[in-house]
């Protein structure tokens, strides 16, 4: 169940969500843990709730996607969101229990917000 809700919520925010989605933000999730570990869709989450622009790495090495992960972390201690024992290489190797929290912990900030 949680994981279909997290799912969903991903999906409707970055697919078919807020009008101020950018265009090159709409990106689709089919599997969370898979389609989260190069960090272009967790970046264009937070560039979708946060209305500002992330920089991002354009290969597919998972040098790359390790620093889009650590760039979407780097913005949410940015923003002053607590983080706990999470770390990029989490995010890439697609661990669900911390995959999960870390959405978690984005949703309860920004629907605070």
């Amino acid at each position: 169940m949680p994981l279909k809700t997290y799912t969903h919520l991903h999906v409707c925010v970055i697919i078919n969500g807020l009008p101020c989605c950018p265009p090159a933000a709409s990106r689709r999730v089919d599997d969370l843990f898979e389609d989260l570990r190069d960090g272009h869709n967790l970046l264009s989450l937070l560039e979708v709730l946060s209305g500002e622009h992330l920089p991002r790495e354009k290969g597919k090495m998972r040098f790359h996607m390790l620093q889009n992960a650590q760039m979407a972390l780097d913005f949410l201690r940015y923003k002053k969101i607590k983080l706990v024992n999470i770390r990029a290489e989490d995010i890439v190797d697609g661990n669900p229990k911390l995959t999960l929290g870390l959405i978690w912990t984005i949703i309860l900030h920004f629907q605070v917000s």
